[in-house]
């Protein structure tokens, strides 16, 4: 199976909280400015480039969502079932000696699965 759909994945799943709290972060600053330009403290300038960012961040928030979603749909496409939760692997205490040393390590950790 080709791995671009599982990286694509992987990366949606790791940029999307991000890219949530980023959306957040514009929602709040626009927030802030426009009730300082309602009570007259603020300008419209500020206002209007706060409500271009906060549009931005939305945008990305939404091509983060459909590129996992067009991962899912790729991965059920090649595999025939919807993608297990994911999980990282453990990184290893100790490297092995040797190339078949892990090379057999990764046999057992196969077959126990």
């Amino acid at each position: 199976m080709p791995l671009p759909p599982i990286w694509k994945s992987i990366d949606s799943v790791n940029w999307r909280p991000l890219q949530k709290k980023n959306f957040l972060f514009h929602e709040e600053i626009f927030d802030s400015l426009f009730e300082m330009e309602k009570a007259g403290a603020g300008n419209t300038a500020d206002v209007t480039q706060a409500r271009a960012r906060m549009a931005r961040a939305e945008s990305e928030m939404f091509i983060v969502k459909a590129d996992l979603d067009r991962a899912v749909m790729a991965y059920k496409r090649m595999t025939g079932t919807k993608p297990a939760a994911l999980s990282f692997a453990e990184v290893p205490l100790e490297m092995p000696e040797s190339l078949e040393n892990a090379l057999d390590r990764m046999k057992k950790i196969i077959r126990s699965c």
